[in-house]
């Protein structure tokens, strides 16, 4: 174990040194980094992210976030009845009753008169209700994540990938990817295969602690593809595979692009266009590469297995 841990932290080091020397982008570093998608706005209940198929969160005209009574009410254990009628949903937990009235900026709680600041509403047949009061009506703590648009409700403690049911495979599933760098499968025997909707999640690494990735998301600086990473903990380098090339090509951390949040996570850039391509694999259409390109991100971060995310 010691003497993989020493090779895998030289090879690491020595990728890195090596891969920095090379122009990492093929623009100039002045140009601005823009993330390409604009986020639905996720609820996680304990670090979860809980499943809004029909129905999603939006920012009303308040500035609120107001999401979909049901599934939410549910998803913190409460019972949710709704009165067409009356316009009106109650909210029960326990000795905790919430009662609000479309179009109605009070509410009832256990017999008496709140007012929040937003309307309940209904809106494509369902029942939208301010996310805040409803949540801390109920006993949760909530917390407005801008960096990645999602709001956290009761426990922040990341799911390890055995918590989050992350799906093993049999090394042999995936050693092609790795056909070109032999070296680091070494000793594994099993690899995990992530879904974007897994995250966040939290990873062992190399030497203690943990890296938790957030989310991983498309970015452009200037024509090219950029791959953004929100995390907390080390991550210098990435794999990406393609479906038509047999091998993993390395991605270095653009450091000069790295940003900080206030929360202590950061935000990683890493290109999907790099000159290395065509210096170490003579691929003369390296400028070509796109993020859509890619099947799976890889990450190499501790001893006993191999992390992909599909991107397909």
């Amino acid at each position: 174990m010691k003497n993989k841990m020493m090779n895998m932290v030289k090879w690491t080091l020595a990728s890195t040194m090596l891969f920095a020397s090379l122009s990492v982008a093929t623009v100039s570093a002045a140009e601005e980094i823009k993330r390409v998608d604009k986020p639905d706005i996720q609820v996680l209940i304990d670090a979860r992210k809980i499943k809004l198929p029909d129905a999603k969160p939006y920012a009303n005209e308040d500035q609120r976030v107001m999401v979909p009574v049901r599934v939410v009410s549910e998803g913190l254990g409460a019972k949710v009845d709704w009165n067409q009628a009356e316009n009106k949903v109650t909210i029960t937990k326990g000795e905790k009753v919430i009662q609000l009235v479309a179009n109605q900026q009070n509410a009832i709680v256990n017999g008496k008169t709140v007012q929040f600041d937003t309307k309940m509403t209904v809106k494509q047949q369902r029942v939208y209700v301010p996310l805040r009061f409803v949540s801390e009506a109920l006993g949760q703590s909530v917390m407005w994540d801008s960096v990645s648009r999602w709001v956290w409700i009761g426990k922040q403690d990341v799911p390890t990938r055995e918590d989050a049911g992350v799906k093993n495979v049999p090394i042999e599933d995936v050693e092609e990817y790795y056909a070109n760098l032999p070296v680091l499968l070494n000793d594994y025997s099993e690899a995990n295969i992530y879904k974007a909707a897994q995250f966040p999640i939290s990873l062992p690494i190399f030497t203690s602690g943990e890296l938790i990735i957030y989310e991983i998301f498309p970015a452009k600086q200037g024509n090219y593809d950029v791959i953004g990473v929100r995390h907390k903990g080390i991550l210098n380098n990435i794999h990406i595979v393609l479906d038509n090339y047999e091998g993993a090509r390395i991605r270095s951390a653009m450091a000069e692009e790295t940003v900080k949040h206030a929360d202590g996570t950061k935000t990683s850039y890493f290109p999907v266009v790099f000159k290395g391509d065509y210096v170490f694999h003579n691929i003369q259409n390296y400028l070509d590469l796109k993020i859509s390109d890619l099947k799976y991100i890889t990450f190499i971060n501790d001893f006993k297995q191999i992390q992909l995310l599909e991107m397909k």
